[in-house]
């Protein structure tokens, strides 16, 4: 390209630069043509810099050459060269331009440089942020698209979703949980002006209670209460189970209720007229005495409103008293096998189960060689008839469990064991323990003295009877004797009996004899 051509390309680049721009497009486009059009005004404004700083180091090169030509010029003429040199390199200096050094900028070329630079930075800010705004509205479309599918999850029936999908909606609602747990007030604090609603139902194992009041429209809890139901009171019924789950509720939370007055409320609506029960047991005599010191209006709720409570008294963990894992010796283990094929029942059993006989297998189950009974829900390890055996688990439901009375071991051992005779040998195991007859203290109240009858003054005047058993049944079914004596005289009448008789029997035996 020649010089001319240079030139010309020059010219055409400053008339562009300096040339307004004409508008701003406005419209949905709008701020991307701004942009395009202000980079562009840059990128001008840069080659115009460019252009001028060209001509710029062209003229003071052309000058630089020609005062370098007249000094040498001088310096043939003259006798000292190095006069003329030094005067060169002043005017050199001094025109802005070294000589000895064509590629040093000046400093006027610096500040162009560096004012290109910060430009540079600004247009690269605005990008950054530009790509920001654009990153922070997609992410704001993905959110609301997530919204959108998680309120289509929320409707959908759970039947017509598939695993991925269950998982996905299972997902949400535990996210969901989370945020309500930490975002929102679980507990209240207890307002002395407002009446307080006790909450209560009870399971076979535990009692739940929530102690609430009202705020708005909505019941907002102050405290939660769970407690194990009493061992003793598992055979109870269900009136009795609730009865005790009010009275546990309203003594816990004394302090609250007492002096105040509240409403209680129940799914059990027989409860609702607790007070005036005519026929009621010592125990519920006790816990009625104990309510009647609070003031209070029972309710009655539907059981599917009473959630909360239900959940408290129905915890998993209530039943560890009664569901607990247990495990045997290898030793124990191979006794069990050995004992099941000599037992009487078990082999016969085990072969129906090899044999997959739908009715045995629906009561029965067969792991590692031992055999289990399934009932109502639970897995019953069947004991084969070795004594060594039964010993052994009578002795760790009564023995190993502090020596409890015939119920508790009773209780203990259907939790885990079965066998035709369980309940008999478990009372025999306890009326025959060593360390219960010789450490446990009675009871009953004692005795007392014995009283002495009145000395009779003839006889007739007072008789005694009992009666003996002979241990032995004669051929016409007479068995029992019975003896009647005459206490001032010790005349004594022996009459047979049978092994059982009738009141009356028994007055037409004395009227007769």
């Amino acid at each position: 390209m020649s010089d001319r051509d240079i030139t010309s390309e020059d010219d055409r680049i400053l008339r562009s630069a300096r040339r307004p721009i004409a508008h701003l497009a406005l419209g949905p486009k709008g701020d991307k043509f701004m942009f395009r059009q202000l980079r562009e005004r840059q990128q001008q404004q840069r080659r115009v810099r460019a252009v001028e700083a060209n001509r710029a180091f062209v003229s003071k090169a052309a000058a630089s050459a020609a005062m370098a030509t007249s000094a040498q010029q001088s310096s043939r003429a003259s006798s000292s060269g190095s006069v003329g040199s030094t005067v060169a390199q002043t005017q050199s200096q001094s025109s802005g331009l070294m000589a000895s050094h064509p590629l040093v900028m000046t400093p006027e070329e610096v500040a162009i440089q560096r004012a290109g630079h910060r430009e540079a930075q600004l247009q690269q800010a605005l990008g950054e942020i530009k790509a920001e705004k654009e990153r922070m509205i997609r992410r704001r479309a993905r959110l609301q698209r997530r919204q959108a599918d998680i309120s289509k999850l929320e409707e959908m029936d759970p039947a017509e979703l598939d695993d991925e999908v269950r998982t996905l909606r299972c997902e949400v609602a535990f996210r969901q949980l989370k945020h309500a747990l930490t975002h929102h007030e679980v507990l209240k604090l207890p307002d002395p002006d407002k009446p307080f609603v006790v909450t209560t139902n009870a399971s076979q194992y535990g009692i739940g209670a929530v102690l609430a009041q009202q705020e708005g429209k909505k019941l907002r809890p102050v405290e939660y209460m769970s407690k194990k139901m009493p061992s003793q009171k598992l055979a109870k019924s269900t009136y009795e189970k609730e009865l005790c789950a009010i009275y546990m509720a309203l003594t816990h939370w004394r302090h609250y209720l007492l002096g105040r007055f509240f409403y209680v409320r129940t799914d059990h609506q027989t409860l609702k007229w607790m007070r005036t029960q005519p026929v009621l047991s010592d125990a519920l005599k006790r816990w009625i005495e104990v309510i009647e010191q609070y003031d209070f209006e029972p309710q009655y709720i539907k059981g599917e409103y009473n959630k909360v409570a239900d959940a408290l008294s129905c915890r998993p963990d209530f039943s560890g008293a009664l569901i607990t894992k247990f495990g045997f010796a290898d030793d124990v283990t191979h006794s069990m096998v050995e004992a099941n094929r000599e037992d009487q029942f078990m082999p016969e059993i085990i072969r129906r189960l090899e044999a997959k006989d739908k009715i045995t297998s629906a009561e029965f189950e067969l792991v590692n060689g031992l055999l289990f009974l399934e009932k109502a829900g639970n897995k019953h390890l069947c004991v084969p008839n070795r004594e060594s055996l039964r010993s052994l688990f009578l002795g760790e439901c009564h023995d190993a469990t502090r020596h409890f009375g015939f119920k508790k071991t009773a209780a203990n051992l259907l939790q885990r064991f079965w066998w035709p005779t369980m309940m008999r040998d478990a009372k025999l195991c306890v009326e025959t323990c060593q360390v219960c007859q010789r450490d446990k203290p009675r009871a009953q109240a004692p005795l007392g003295l014995l009283k002495p009858l009145p000395i009779p003054e003839r006889p007739g005047e007072s008789l005694s009877m009992d009666f003996m058993d002979t241990l032995v049944t004669s051929k016409s079914g007479m068995r029992h004797i019975f003896v009647i004596m005459d206490r001032f005289s010790k005349y004594a009448r022996l009459v047979a009996m049978p092994k059982t008789a009738r009141t009356e029997y028994v007055i037409r035996l004395f009227k007769e004899n």
